[in-house]
């Protein structure tokens, strides 16, 4: 009888179902890759859309939408400036009142037990495509103590100018500022037409921002975002922070961390108090001629001429709005939608975004 052949695979069909396997392997990753990141785009989104919940029920409560960070003529370590941000002011609409009851806002944010409660990690204001530490891994070497600050994706809008070096709440052409008692009937372009939060990533490393909006040493990484409020160095809690006139912050404190801007510069005052034009640098003085180069900061880009940031900063932080979407950012409007900014959104209308009364009929965004 004829002898019967063994069945198997020989080594060439084994290699090749093992090349297809790869194949289709490489394929089926990129895949789950974009749906996994939809669904944290998607999550993000709905986490926003709470926060303009929140703000909405503030604003019922109150009559006016929170201040950016709280701050007096002066700030001792019994009373006066506390920077507090916008995201404390929001934390019983956000089911935090217990946490919000154990701060003592009579005292700034350094001082106990402010200082220890600041390292509470809100997943409200937590973007989950950003992969980063929740907390702040270097520590808050400017509070002078071991705790850590919690981290945050979500920033008031300031409008434009720099929320360091312009402290005057009539100054303010966003939502968010010093001292800001924003209402809605304040918001003359419409609900629909005014950036109330964006995004922001946080870098791996948290560094001090500057008052230009870059880092404070060529090449580190940028500052981080944090909920709570503005991290402060001991000197800015001795001294004056408001001024006459401009309104000049104290050097010691960092607004970028809980506000953004679309343009640097800053927004001066007349002679007669009122405001002028966007310029890029700062005078104290009413009435002084202010002449630099203010520029748009658009979503995750550079910043260029007299506000360049470095490539390893931009990469993973800026002053403005950023996140870690692919192509843009997404921000909360003031009618409570949700939309997503590409990088590439014109100027003009990016900037008009986030001034709340500028009477500039919007384009295609």
């Amino acid at each position: 009888m004829p002898k019967r052949a063994k069945k198997g695979f020989t080594l060439i069909e084994l290699l090749v179902v093992i090349a297809i396997i790869a194949i289709l392997i490489a394929l089926l990753l990129p895949a789950v890759q974009q749906a996994r990141e939809a669904a944290r785009r998607s999550t993000c989104k709905n986490g926003l859309k709470q926060i303009g919940l929140s703000l909405h029920n503030y604003h019922d409560v109150h009559k006016t939408l929170p201040p950016g960070c709280t701050a007096g003529p002066t700030a001792t370590a019994t009373g006066g400036a506390n920077f507090l941000g916008w995201t404390f002011h929001m934390l019983p609409f956000f089911d935090q009142a217990p946490l919000f009851k154990k701060f003592n806002s009579k005292v700034p944010i350094n001082v106990a037990p402010n200082a220890a409660l600041t390292s509470t990690i809100l997943s409200v204001m937590r973007c989950p495509s950003d992969a980063g530490p929740d907390q702040d891994p270097s520590g808050s070497s400017a509070f002078g103590t071991s705790f850590d600050m919690g981290l945050a994706n979500y920033v008031g809008n300031f409008g434009v100018g720099m929320p360091d070096v312009n402290a005057n709440p009539r100054a303010v052409q966003g939502i968010m500022g010093v001292n800001t008692k924003v209402r809605f009937r304040d918001i003359k372009d419409g609900q629909s037409n005014v950036i109330f939060v964006g995004e922001r990533r946080n870098p791996k490393i948290c560094g001090p921002h500057v008052t230009d909006g870059g880092p404070t040493v060529a090449g580190t990484l940028g500052g981080c975002t944090y909920w709570a409020g503005a991290n402060v160095a001991a000197s800015a809690v001795s001294t004056p922070n408001l001024l006459d006139g401009a309104g000049v912050i104290n050097a010691g404190t960092q607004l970028y961390q809980i506000l953004g801007t679309t343009r640097s510069g800053i927004v001066g005052l007349n002679a007669s108090g009122a405001e002028n034009a966007l310029v890029g640098s700062l005078s104290t003085t009413a009435g002084a001629s202010l002449a630099a180069t203010a520029v748009t900061i658009k979503i995750n880009k550079t910043a260029s001429g007299t506000q360049n940031m470095s490539g390893l900063y931009q990469d993973n932080t800026t002053v403005g709005f950023s996140s870690w979407h692919t192509g843009g950012m997404q921000a909360l409007l003031g009618d409570g939608t949700v939309r997503f900014l590409s990088e590439n959104i014109d100027s003009n209308i990016y900037q008009n975004l986030s001034r709340r009364s500028d009477g500039t009929t919007l384009g295609e965004f």
